[in-house]
C-alpha cells in the first residue's frame, strides 16, 4: 500500500512531491556548481521521478 505524500506548508516554504513540470527548474538548479556545493544527495534522476509518478504501486516502478 502506497501512502500519499503530504504537502507541508509554512509562511515561507512549501514542500510537495516532485511533478513532471518541475523538470526544467530542477535541471537549472543541478546545472549550477554553487548550488551543487550544498546539494546533499546525488543529482535527481528525473526519469525515475516521472516513472514513479506514473507507477506508484509497489512492484511497478524501477527496480520491480
Amino acid at each position: 500500500m502506497t501512502l500519499p505524500t503530504p504537502t507541508l506548508e509554512t509562511e515561507r516554504l512549501r514542500l510537495r512531491p516532485f511533478v513532471d513540470t518541475d523538470a526544467d527548474a530542477l535541471f537549472e538548479l543541478q546545472s549550477d556548481a554553487h548550488v551543487l556545493l550544498h546539494w546533499a544527495y546525488d543529482t535527481l534522476d528525473l526519469n525515475r521521478v516521472r516513472t514513479e509518478n506514473r507507477c506508484p504501486q509497489p512492484g511497478l516502478g524501477p527496480g520491480g
